[in-house]
Formats: structure tokens, C-alpha cells, sequence
């Protein structure tokens, strides 16, 4: 029966249109959805960056991308698609909640040549964190096409963007959930 289910969320979210990813912070957090942009060029995976802001428990994260040929920054973004899936839970038979999957969020890359993300840094980065659990990279699909998992410990809200004037960045603003 949970499977069925869990197809049929699948299908319901997958006929949700993507909305282009805003262009500028608007401050204004989600749970749901699915956000695309980019540009159809090939592109690397430089880096992820982080940082939190203790006063609102807000965190950013940053991924950025260079040029897949010259390796220049913040120019070039290839398309990508950034969809947030909330956790899978079960209610048992005595009104205990049972989470089978953490909420997460699944970004599509396309055209992908390389990714220089250091893993040390990024365990760093993962331990300072109060919301992101793992970030977790899938070997290459086809012609560069990839995935990144980023799982929580706990449910959140997303402002995605990618600002106009630094195209190859995607930024995830990420708030608690309340």
C-alpha cells in the first residue's frame, strides 16, 4: 500500500510545472515545489559554500559553477532543476509517527565536465550545520548529466535563486521549519 502511495506522490509532483528559479532574493520561503534554470552550456562543480545567520536560523548555501573550459567563475550555470521533497512518514497503529525518508532536496544537473568540490571541506561544512544532515553526489548519468541529494535533520523552508549578476550560482537559503 505505501508504495502505491508513494508512486502516486511521484506522479502528482512530477505533473507540477518547475517555476523559473527568481532571479534575486525575495525572502520568501516554501516547502514545496520545484524551481529550474541555468543556461544549456556545460559547466563544472567548483565548490559549495556555507554560512548561517544564528540570529534568524537561517543557513546559505551556495553552489557555484565555472566555465567548463577555462574554469572562469560565477559566468556560467548549466540548467538545473531544484525540487524539494518533503519526508516520507508513517502513522503505526498506535499513533507513533515513523520517518522512512528525512526531507531532502534533489538538484538535476545537465552538462556537467567535472566537480571540484573538496569532500573534506565539505564534512567540515556539514558538522557546523544545524539543518543540512548530508549532501551526497551521484556518479554521472549521461553526456554530464548529475544529482546532488542534500538531506536534512529536519524539515525546512527554501528560497532558491540565482542571481543576475553572478550567473553561476545557485543559492539555497534554507530556514527551519515552524
Amino acid at each position: 500500500m505505501f508504495v502505491i502511495l508513494t508512486l502516486l506522490a511521484s506522479t502528482l509532483l512530477a505533473a507540477v510545472p518547475a517555476r523559473p528559479v527568481p532571479r534575486t532574493s525575495s525572502k520568501l520561503f516554501v516547502d514545496s515545489g520545484t524551481f529550474e534554470g541555468g543556461s544549456p552550456l556545460s559547466a563544472n562543480i567548483e565548490a559549495i559554500r556555507f554560512s548561517r545567520n544564528p540570529k534568524d536560523q537561517t543557513e546559505r548555501w551556495v553552489i557555484d559553477f565555472s566555465d567548463a573550459r577555462s574554469r572562469t567563475l560565477q559566468q556560467i550555470a548549466p540548467d538545473f532543476q531544484v525540487r524539494i521533497a518533503p519526508s516520507d512518514k508513517v502513522v503505526l497503529g498506535e499513533g507513533t509517527e515513523f520517518e522512512l525518508n528525512p526531507p531532502r532536496i534533489l538538484i538535476s544537473l545537465s552538462s556537467i565536465k567535472a566537480n571540484y568540490v573538496d569532500p573534506t571541506v565539505l564534512n567540515r561544512m556539514l558538522k557546523k550545520s544545524h539543518l543540512v544532515k548530508k549532501i551526497r553526489f551521484y556518479p554521472p548519468i549521461e553526456d554530464g548529466d548529475r544529482a546532488i541529494e542534500i538531506t536534512f535533520k529536519k524539515s525546512i523552508l527554501l528560497e532558491p535563486h540565482q542571481p543576475l549578476q553572478k550567473e553561476g550560482r545557485l543559492v539555497l537559503d534554507l530556514k527551519p521549519r515552524k
